[in-house]
């Protein structure tokens, strides 16, 4: 089990501040279980919890855990958006009980080198595999009803070709990154 919690000066210091229930995978993925921890109780919520047909924009990091569980680097301060992290990440949607058909569509205002490509699978099916030459293109898939699994939608993403800013001799880091991400949204088909 691992606790996250946000530091900042605004939380009373006489007490801990409210800590985020994880838990670590084999892989080494942290997936939300549902529990977070106050100065006054315990609360249980839905963990990535979704009402379809609503936009997450990425302003804060609470608003990656809506539905990242991995892949994704911390918000920079000043830039709205993230970038991928990685060669490899992972979204997981708790729609309820809606059954039918969907469509995400993800936003980006940057891509690392160009271009890139971006594979989405969900439950081992290919829902989209394209290489991408612009950031002010829309990337909108079809996800079938089969992969709502128990109420979530689960997306592993790939980003097979991404490079690091030491690869492309623009600086010293070695993190891999391809796509930053602005928004995203799962609509009915």
């Amino acid at each position: 089990r691992y606790f996250w919690y946000q530091w900042d000066a605004a939380w009373d210091k006489d007490y801990l501040p409210d800590m985020t229930e994880f838990i670590v995978t084999e892989e080494g993925d942290m997936i939300e279980v549902g529990n977070r921890y106050t100065s006054q109780s315990e609360e249980t919520f839905i963990p990535y919890a979704y009402k379809m047909g609503t936009v997450l924009q990425f302003h804060t990091v609470e608003e990656i855990w809506d539905c990242f569980q991995n892949g994704v680097a911390n918000i920079e301060t000043g830039i709205e958006g993230m970038w991928s992290l990685g060669e490899t990440g992972r979204l997981a949607f708790d729609v309820g009980d809606y059954t039918g058909n969907a469509v995400c569509e993800f936003q980006f205002d940057g891509l690392f080198g160009s271009p890139k490509r971006l594979i989405v699978r969900c439950g081992g099916q290919t829902l989209y595999n394209a290489d991408i030459v612009s950031a002010a293109e829309s990337v909108d898939f079809l996800i079938p009803e089969e992969c709502i699994r128990d109420g979530v939608i689960t997306l592993e993403l790939e980003f097979p070709n991404a490079t690091s800013p030491k690869t492309l001799g623009i600086g010293e880091s070695i993190s891999k990154r391809a796509f930053h991400f602005t928004s995203i949204c799962l609509r009915e088909a």
